[in-house]
């Protein structure tokens, strides 16, 4: 009887272990597009991202409220900006892409109500409420997702596995 349930429910287990991670937009940032976001390259280029060539198996892209400097090394990102690094997401060959990635220096922008001139103390309380745990060195987890606040940037990710060790 014991092996009759566990089988029925076996399959349940693994497939809730296997279930990604997607979280969700906050109400209080003005980034374009979120963490773990579904997005196309089409969909991105529509909000007037700039694509940032350089990359194997992922695209970076420049939000649309700025623009590249061009110089004579090729083109350089602005002193304030937000990149989105996009790539399969949970795998590498997953069918879909989503936002696994997302650097901000600009002091515009808000990430759960912070921005990169946000105090310690601000930093740690929200995302303390936010997270539901103290950072350690200025980094907060929620769920899969890693937040870094240094005094001139906000870095998000999220990990992205590589089932079939691609090698780009």
């Amino acid at each position: 009887m014991k092996l009759q349930r566990l089988l029925i429910i076996l399959p349940f287990l693994l497939t809730s272990c296997n279930k990604e991670f997607r979280l969700k937009r906050p109400e209080d940032t003005n980034l374009s597009f979120w963490i773990t976001q579904e997005v196309s390259h089409k969909e991105l280029l529509e909000n007037g991202c700039t694509e940032i060539p350089g990359w194997f198996g992922a695209t970076e892209y420049l939000d649309g409220k700025y623009t590249l400097n061009e110089s004579e090394e090729g083109n350089r990102l602005p002193d304030t900006y937000v990149t989105y690094l996009v790539s399969g997401y949970p795998d590498v060959l997953s069918k879909s892409s989503a936002i696994t990635r997302i650097s901000v220096t600009d002091p515009e922008i808000t990430v759960y109500g912070l921005t990169i001139n946000s105090s310690e103390e601000e930093i740690e309380n929200r995302m303390k409420k936010v997270s539901g745990a103290s950072g350690n060195e200025r980094t907060y987890t929620i769920g899969k997702a890693s937040f870094y606040f240094s005094e001139t940037s906000i870095n998000i990710s999220v990990p992205v596995t590589n089932k079939e060790h691609v090698v780009f």
